[in-house]
């Protein structure tokens, strides 16, 4: 097995190690994770499975904790027999209904000297973790890891034996501009990415807030998903699936009553830009881009501008820009206290395209009734962070907020149409004939824009 420095000391005593800007950015954003379910899943035999993968792939950050001011690593490897037992706790079984509320629960459970945590939830499982730890693809090679060890899964996982590649912004950075002098220009375009701390503008009225983190979910079934992708391959070169899918929610949240703002985001993972041969990259790599403009609601302007993104090095050159902005940082970006009593969703959108090591656990149900759900803290009031996410055929979407902003329901009904009636809401004609039906919404609930206490 072949690592760099980080993995070959992370099993030193009393040691820490240089914290990466890329990944002090995110620091102090849960994400929750939830899969399942798992027939004879036991807290056990993930113990087991959570010592094994750390053991045999380092890189995964499972021993490692925060300093206190959030600069460096700290390796645990003084006291690994206990951080093995302490990091895998249980709570009362979760059903399909309930596993949304449970997962959310566990929020707090994670803090700078225990940034990872799992749940066992009956046949599902949670996994909380600190954004810092590493971007989704790295969660998600760590849950398919996990959970197939612990359902008696034999070899170890392949990414585990592979190379980390030491720098790997530099060398993205290297292959993309330098060999192509002309893409160096994104840098300039990439001074446009909201820092994500200052939104709100001083003449709207204004009203307190505190953070209240919620996630609705919902699966696309494989019929639709088949639907949309044979309409997309139908229609304009430009139109992708994930562009008719940004479209398709954000005129479902439209619809069902969450207004959303002129500018979308789109998240990015930068490993597109390394080289062929480039060992595996730890920790995050990815950033997020603006839409704007009647681009916005147009699937194949969107595609377009996602691609013209994509070719530019934009994204690249972004995360540049963030970590250079980042980089002598020391005290934490000022908090937001306010929120507009009239508040506008920033949609976040975050497609992490099919997820294969997810499709080969033993799941104990069909494609279309898993559960595989992501939220993350997002990050502003407004903001409204999307995940997609294919397993099998079927369309995961998981819909991160904060419930004193945006009303649940809203919320849940925008995710619901959406993963049910995509074509529906692009406006195409044969499209199922009557939207889903929803459920009522709670006439006495608080205004979204009051705080709740």
């Amino acid at each position: 097995m072949s690592h760099t420095n980080e993995s070959r000391v992370s099993f030193r005593r009393h040691e820490t190690s240089r914290m990466a800007v890329r990944d002090r950015m995110l620091q102090d954003q849960p994400v929750i994770a939830v899969v399942g379910p798992f027939a004879g899943l036991q807290r056990r035999a993930v113990v087991a499975a959570v010592r094994r993968v750390a053991k045999a792939a380092p890189h995964m950050r499972i021993a490692l904790s925060r300093t206190t001011l959030g600069r460096r690593w700290r390796h645990n490897d003084n006291r690994l027999d206990e951080w093995w037992d302490g990091l895998v706790t249980c709570v009362p079984p979760a059903t399909c209904d309930t596993i949304e509320e449970i997962a959310i629960q566990q929020n707090s459970v994670i803090s700078v000297d225990h940034p990872l945590h799992f749940v066992v939830a009956g046949e599902y499982l949670i996994i909380v973790r600190d954004h810092c730890l590493g971007d989704g693809k790295v969660l998600v090679d760590l849950l398919g890891a996990v959970v197939n060890i612990a359902m008696g899964g034999t070899e170890d996982p392949d990414w585990s034996t592979l190379r980390l590649e030491p720098l790997p912004l530099l060398r993205a950075v290297r292959a993309t501009f330098l060999r192509s002098p002309q893409t160096c220009r994104a840098l300039l375009v990439a001074r446009r990415l909201d820092s994500g701390g200052e939104a709100i503008t001083e003449n709207r009225d204004l009203t307190a807030w505190s953070p209240k983190l919620a996630v609705v979910y919902a699966v696309s079934p494989v019929t639709v998903q088949r639907r949309l992708r044979k309409w997309a391959r139908s229609t304009d070169d430009a139109v992708t699936v994930s562009s008719a899918l940004l479209v398709a929610l954000r005129r479902a949240f439209d619809t069902c009553g969450v207004t959303p703002e002129p500018e979308q985001s789109v998240i990015y993972d930068i490993r597109r830009y390394l080289p062929n041969g480039s060992g595996v990259v730890n920790g995050n790599f990815i950033t997020g881009l603006t839409i704007s403009g009647s681009a916005v609601d147009d699937p194949a302007q969107v595609g377009g501008a996602m691609q013209t993104h994509v070719d530019s090095g934009r994204p690249l050159a972004a995360l540049v820009a963030g970590v250079l902005r980042h980089w002598g940082r020391r005290c934490p970006m000022k908090s937001i206290v306010n929120v507009p009593r009239n508040p506008q969703a920033h949609l976040v959108f975050n497609n992490m395209g099919t997820l294969r090591t997810l499709q080969r656990l033993p799941w104990s149900q069909d494609a279309d009734h898993r559960k595989c759900m992501f939220a993350v803290e997002p990050a502003g009031p407004e903001h409204v962070t999307v995940t997609l996410a294919t397993v099998a055929g079927a369309l995961h979407l998981s819909a991160s907020f904060h419930a004193n902003v945006f009303d649940v329901n809203d919320v849940r009904h925008a995710l619901a149409l959406a993963a049910t009636n995509p074509l529906m809401l692009l406006g195409v004609d044969n499209a199922a004939k009557t939207p889903p039906a929803l459920p009522d919404k709670d006439d006495n609930s608080p205004s979204p824009a009051e705080p709740t206490g």
